[in-house]
């Protein structure tokens, strides 16, 4: 019983120094030899990983492209009015015929357009955004004549895939949303060639306003009211009432035409009556003859 217990307690104390031993041994140490891995699980197969070398292929590259006319799934667009803005080289001028131009449409594009472009054009299309503000070379303005008379399909294509410092935003932006924004920003043309050009308040222009104002004179001031001057006001106050009241008679009674022209006409009735007086007496004295 006694060795039992000597012998369980000599393996325990082994059990522990062996195990210290280890411990101290692989803390810090350094070895040439790699780890131990018991179960490789296809963990160092034989693969090329990206933008590896391979001796394998004549051009040394072991990401290969892919072959002509490969074709992602879900990327197959084939229809180019709808995806690229354009029918063979030139670009279209109207909406594709799945879309309609409504209030929601471009609500939408204007709701993007404050996402996407507004950082750079503004929210105008001014080409004065925040990032311009901060060094960033300046957009043209949608009112330039170049950008004006640019086919709506031009606009949407731009939006897909950039121009010069525009970055392109056809991973970012779906295809409603798209054509929605290329909407939107021919709306906001409109608005802004329709509207009178508002000028720069500049340091100069001010300058130049503030010179025009001092010297243009300042108006004369008004005498004060004198005994004198109301007498003469009050004056020619009865000759402009007189002079109106005359007007006014003369208003009713006729000219010299009117009266002329009634003259007439009654000197017409008085000689056809006095016709018919001489046309009667000469047929009561011929009855008369005749009698006797």
């Amino acid at each position: 019983m006694r060795g039992r217990i000597l012998h369980r307690l000599l393996m325990t104390v082994l059990a522990l120094v062996a195990l210290g031993l280890v411990s101290l041994g692989c803390r810090g140490s350094i070895s040439d030899k790699p780890p131990v891995h018991p179960n490789w699980n296809m963990d160092q197969q034989a693969r090329i990983d990206p933008q590896e070398p391979s001796d394998f292929f004549a051009d040394g590259r072991g990401m290969r492209p892919p072959v002509d006319g490969t074709v992602a799934r879900g990327t197959l667009e084939l229809d180019s009015y709808l995806y690229e803005g354009k029918v063979g080289d030139d670009f279209v001028t109207e909406l594709p015929t799945n879309m309609e131009l409504t209030m929601d449409l471009l609500t939408r594009g204007k709701q993007r357009f404050e996402i996407y472009c507004i950082p750079c054009h503004d929210a105008s299309g001014s080409g004065k955004g925040i990032v311009v503000q901060r060094g960033m070379l300046p957009p043209m303005p949608y009112s330039d004549a170049r950008l004006t008379a640019m086919p709506i399909g031009q606009i949407y294509n731009i939006v897909k895939h950039g121009v010069r410092n525009m970055p392109a935003y056809g991973k970012q932006i779906p295809l409603e949303d798209r054509w929605a924004i290329a909407a939107y920003v021919r709306t906001l043309q409109r608005a802004l060639t329709s509207a009178p050009p508002v000028e720069e308040k500049t340091e100069e222009k001010t300058a130049e306003a503030e010179e025009a104002a001092a010297a243009t004179p300042a108006p004369e001031a008004t005498p004060e009211a004198t005994p004198e001057a109301a007498e003469e006001s009050t004056g020619d106050d009865s000759a402009k009432d007189s002079a109106a009241d005359t007007a006014g008679e003369s208003a009713e009674t006729p000219s010299s035409d009117d009266a002329a022209a009634s003259a007439a006409e009654a000197a017409a009735e008085e000689a056809a009556a006095s016709d018919e007086e001489h046309a009667s007496t000469e047929d009561e004295s011929t009855k008369a003859h005749s009698a006797d």
